[in-house]
Protein backbone atom coordinates (compact mmCIF):
# COMPACT_ATOMS: atom_id res chain seq x y z
CA UNK A 1 0.00 0.00 0.00
CA UNK A 2 1.27 3.08 -0.85
CA UNK A 3 3.20 5.31 2.02
CA UNK A 4 1.96 8.78 0.49
CA UNK A 5 5.34 9.80 0.95
CA UNK A 6 6.97 11.91 -1.89
CA UNK A 7 10.04 13.54 -3.08
CA UNK A 8 9.36 16.77 -3.25
CA UNK A 9 11.83 18.93 -6.02
CA UNK A 10 12.43 21.66 -4.04
CA UNK A 11 13.54 19.00 -1.12
CA UNK A 12 17.61 19.42 -0.28
CA UNK A 13 19.53 16.65 -1.14
CA UNK A 14 23.16 15.59 0.45
CA UNK A 15 25.90 15.25 -2.53
CA UNK A 16 29.17 12.93 -2.37
CA UNK A 17 32.19 13.96 -4.24
CA UNK A 18 35.78 11.66 -4.01
CA UNK A 19 38.20 13.66 -4.97
CA UNK A 20 41.55 11.69 -5.52
CA UNK A 21 44.63 14.41 -5.69
CA UNK A 22 48.25 12.59 -7.14
CA UNK A 23 51.09 14.75 -6.07
CA UNK A 24 53.25 11.67 -7.13
CA UNK A 25 54.24 13.94 -10.12
CA UNK A 26 54.49 10.48 -12.48
CA UNK A 27 52.04 11.96 -14.98
CA UNK A 28 51.61 15.71 -13.83
CA UNK A 29 54.89 16.99 -13.11
CA UNK A 30 53.20 19.78 -10.89
CA UNK A 31 54.48 19.32 -7.09
CA UNK A 32 57.61 20.84 -6.08
CA UNK A 33 59.37 17.92 -4.20
CA UNK A 34 62.79 18.19 -2.39
CA UNK A 35 63.92 18.42 1.21
CA UNK A 36 65.49 22.02 0.75
CA UNK A 37 63.99 25.25 2.06
CA UNK A 38 61.66 26.21 -1.04
CA UNK A 39 58.71 28.17 -0.53
CA UNK A 40 56.92 26.00 -2.63
CA UNK A 41 57.88 22.30 -0.94
CA UNK A 42 55.36 20.54 1.76
CA UNK A 43 52.82 18.73 0.04
CA UNK A 44 49.32 18.16 1.09
CA UNK A 45 49.40 16.60 4.59
CA UNK A 46 46.73 15.96 6.98
CA UNK A 47 48.79 15.64 9.48
CA UNK A 48 51.12 17.66 12.05
CA UNK A 49 54.29 16.90 13.44
CA UNK A 50 52.57 16.31 16.21
CA UNK A 51 51.02 13.15 14.79
CA UNK A 52 54.42 11.67 15.59
CA UNK A 53 56.45 10.86 18.40
CA UNK A 54 60.23 9.99 18.61
CA UNK A 55 62.42 8.85 15.46
CA UNK A 56 59.38 9.16 13.39
CA UNK A 57 59.30 13.13 14.16
CA UNK A 58 61.05 15.57 11.22
CA UNK A 59 64.43 15.37 11.43
CA UNK A 60 65.91 18.47 9.88
CA UNK A 61 64.35 22.19 10.27
CA UNK A 62 63.21 22.14 6.58
CA UNK A 63 61.48 19.14 6.76
CA UNK A 64 59.74 20.64 9.95
CA UNK A 65 58.71 23.43 7.77
CA UNK A 66 57.71 21.50 4.74
CA UNK A 67 55.57 19.79 7.05
CA UNK A 68 54.01 22.48 8.05
CA UNK A 69 53.36 24.18 5.21
CA UNK A 70 51.48 20.94 3.80
CA UNK A 71 49.35 20.94 6.28
CA UNK A 72 48.55 24.87 6.03
CA UNK A 73 47.27 23.59 2.54
CA UNK A 74 45.31 20.62 3.46
CA UNK A 75 43.79 23.43 5.92
CA UNK A 76 42.99 26.10 3.06
CA UNK A 77 41.54 23.08 0.90
CA UNK A 78 39.04 22.33 3.49
CA UNK A 79 38.15 26.36 4.20
CA UNK A 80 37.40 26.43 0.27
CA UNK A 81 35.48 23.72 0.19
CA UNK A 82 33.52 24.90 2.77
CA UNK A 83 33.21 28.03 1.60
CA UNK A 84 29.61 28.71 0.00
CA UNK A 85 28.07 25.21 1.79
CA UNK A 86 28.79 23.13 5.53
CA UNK A 87 31.16 20.10 4.23
CA UNK A 88 32.06 17.20 5.97
CA UNK A 89 35.26 14.94 5.07
CA UNK A 90 34.51 11.75 5.09
CA UNK A 91 36.98 8.32 4.32
CA UNK A 92 40.49 9.84 4.57
CA UNK A 93 43.15 8.25 2.86
CA UNK A 94 46.61 9.15 2.38
CA UNK A 95 49.17 7.63 0.27
CA UNK A 96 53.07 7.55 1.38
CA UNK A 97 56.03 6.08 -0.85
CA UNK A 98 57.95 4.44 2.17
CA UNK A 99 57.30 5.35 5.87
CA UNK A 100 54.50 7.15 7.80
CA UNK A 101 56.61 9.90 9.32
CA UNK A 102 57.48 13.28 9.83
CA UNK A 103 60.46 13.24 7.02
CA UNK A 104 58.16 11.12 4.34
CA UNK A 105 55.88 12.84 2.05
CA UNK A 106 51.99 12.01 0.94
CA UNK A 107 52.19 10.88 -2.76
CA UNK A 108 48.42 10.90 -2.88
CA UNK A 109 45.64 12.02 -1.10
CA UNK A 110 42.32 11.12 -1.53
CA UNK A 111 38.90 12.10 0.71
CA UNK A 112 34.83 12.50 0.62
CA UNK A 113 33.64 15.64 0.34
CA UNK A 114 29.55 15.33 1.79
CA UNK A 115 27.30 18.64 1.39
CA UNK A 116 24.01 17.49 3.58
CA UNK A 117 22.48 20.88 1.63
CA UNK A 118 23.63 20.79 -1.47
CA UNK A 119 19.94 21.01 -3.09
CA UNK A 120 19.34 19.17 -6.66
CA UNK A 121 20.28 20.02 -9.75
CA UNK A 122 17.99 22.69 -11.22
CA UNK A 123 18.54 21.49 -15.31
CA UNK A 124 17.81 24.88 -15.93
CA UNK A 125 18.71 27.98 -18.38
CA UNK A 126 19.61 31.61 -17.05
CA UNK A 127 18.03 33.63 -20.02
CA UNK A 128 19.77 36.53 -18.19
CA UNK A 129 23.42 34.62 -18.96
CA UNK A 130 24.04 34.26 -22.64
CA UNK A 131 26.79 32.32 -21.50
CA UNK A 132 24.55 29.97 -19.76
CA UNK A 133 23.84 26.44 -21.29
CA UNK A 134 21.54 23.72 -20.38
CA UNK A 135 24.04 22.13 -18.12
CA UNK A 136 23.35 20.29 -14.53
CA UNK A 137 23.17 23.57 -12.10
CA UNK A 138 23.21 23.48 -8.60
CA UNK A 139 23.49 25.87 -5.40
CA UNK A 140 27.43 25.21 -4.92
CA UNK A 141 27.72 25.69 -8.76
CA UNK A 142 26.19 28.83 -8.94
CA UNK A 143 27.96 30.35 -5.55
CA UNK A 144 31.28 29.37 -6.94
CA UNK A 145 30.47 30.70 -10.49
CA UNK A 146 28.80 33.83 -8.59
CA UNK A 147 32.61 34.17 -6.41
CA UNK A 148 34.39 33.86 -9.92
CA UNK A 149 33.03 36.57 -11.58
CA UNK A 150 32.73 38.59 -8.33
CA UNK A 151 36.51 37.90 -7.78
CA UNK A 152 37.50 38.86 -11.33
CA UNK A 153 35.25 41.73 -11.71
CA UNK A 154 33.59 40.27 -14.28
CA UNK A 155 30.08 40.75 -15.19
CA UNK A 156 26.76 37.83 -15.62
CA UNK A 157 27.37 39.05 -19.27
CA UNK A 158 31.22 37.45 -19.14
CA UNK A 159 32.04 33.93 -19.28
CA UNK A 160 32.57 32.05 -15.58
CA UNK A 161 36.35 31.20 -16.41
CA UNK A 162 39.02 30.08 -13.94
CA UNK A 163 41.65 32.82 -13.14
CA UNK A 164 44.48 30.11 -13.20
CA UNK A 165 43.82 27.88 -16.69
CA UNK A 166 40.85 29.51 -17.81
CA UNK A 167 38.98 26.54 -18.11
CA UNK A 168 35.39 27.38 -18.20
CA UNK A 169 33.60 26.30 -14.89
CA UNK A 170 30.27 24.56 -15.98
CA UNK A 171 29.45 21.75 -13.50
CA UNK A 172 29.34 21.25 -9.92
CA UNK A 173 32.78 18.85 -9.84
CA UNK A 174 34.31 21.30 -11.56
CA UNK A 175 33.65 24.32 -9.47
CA UNK A 176 34.65 21.56 -6.85
CA UNK A 177 38.07 21.49 -8.72
CA UNK A 178 38.51 25.03 -8.83
CA UNK A 179 38.19 25.34 -5.11
CA UNK A 180 40.57 22.85 -4.39
CA UNK A 181 43.00 24.85 -6.78
CA UNK A 182 42.37 27.81 -5.38
CA UNK A 183 43.54 26.72 -1.74
CA UNK A 184 46.75 25.51 -3.58
CA UNK A 185 47.72 28.51 -5.43
CA UNK A 186 46.84 31.44 -2.93
CA UNK A 187 49.51 32.37 -0.97
CA UNK A 188 48.75 32.15 2.92
CA UNK A 189 50.39 32.86 6.20
CA UNK A 190 49.77 31.30 9.45
CA UNK A 191 50.77 31.04 12.95
CA UNK A 192 51.36 27.22 13.49
CA UNK A 193 53.23 25.14 15.84
CA UNK A 194 56.58 23.65 14.25
CA UNK A 195 58.65 21.10 15.51
CA UNK A 196 62.15 22.59 15.75
CA UNK A 197 64.77 19.23 15.70
CA UNK A 198 68.21 19.34 16.64
CA UNK A 199 69.49 18.32 13.47
CA UNK A 200 72.00 15.13 13.58
CA UNK A 201 70.89 14.26 17.80
CA UNK A 202 70.59 10.39 18.55
CA UNK A 203 68.00 9.81 19.93
CA UNK A 204 65.97 12.50 18.42
CA UNK A 205 65.43 15.93 20.49
CA UNK A 206 63.97 19.46 20.05
CA UNK A 207 60.78 21.08 20.52
CA UNK A 208 57.86 22.89 19.39
CA UNK A 209 58.08 26.62 18.44
CA UNK A 210 55.10 29.04 17.38
CA UNK A 211 56.02 30.34 13.86
CA UNK A 212 54.56 32.16 11.31
CA UNK A 213 54.67 29.96 8.21
CA UNK A 214 53.53 30.94 5.04
CA UNK A 215 52.51 28.78 1.91
CA UNK A 216 53.22 29.54 -1.39
CA UNK A 217 51.51 28.63 -4.75
CA UNK A 218 52.52 25.29 -5.01
CA UNK A 219 53.52 24.44 -8.15
CA UNK A 220 56.15 27.09 -7.99
CA UNK A 221 56.20 27.66 -11.90
CA UNK A 222 52.60 28.36 -12.33
CA UNK A 223 51.75 25.23 -14.57
CA UNK A 224 47.90 25.34 -13.68
CA UNK A 225 46.49 23.08 -16.37
CA UNK A 226 48.38 20.16 -15.11
CA UNK A 227 47.32 21.50 -11.61
CA UNK A 228 44.02 20.89 -12.55
CA UNK A 229 44.46 17.33 -14.08
CA UNK A 230 46.17 15.89 -10.94
CA UNK A 231 43.16 16.75 -8.91
CA UNK A 232 40.17 14.09 -9.82
CA UNK A 233 36.83 15.34 -8.68
CA UNK A 234 33.97 12.35 -8.95
CA UNK A 235 30.25 12.91 -7.88
CA UNK A 236 29.18 9.73 -5.76
CA UNK A 237 25.34 8.00 -6.72
CA UNK A 238 24.02 8.48 -3.43
CA UNK A 239 23.79 5.18 -2.20
CA UNK A 240 27.34 4.88 -2.59
CA UNK A 241 28.78 3.27 0.92
CA UNK A 242 31.69 5.09 2.52
CA UNK A 243 33.50 4.79 5.29
CA UNK A 244 33.06 7.72 7.98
Amino acid sequence: MPSGFQQDSNQLQPALFRVVIDMSNDTYDVYQRGTGSGTALGLINPYTWDNFSGEDRPTTVNNALRLARGNIRWQRIVEELGRHSDVHILDLEVTNDSAFNGDDEPTQIAFTAKYDRFGIDLYEVDPSNPFYTSEDDSPLLEMEVKYIRAENNLTINDSANSPYDDEHINNTSEAVQEAIMRALIKEVTRSVRVFVPVEGSSPLVGSGSQQQVTAYDVTDEGNYSDLRSSISVTLLDGSTVINP
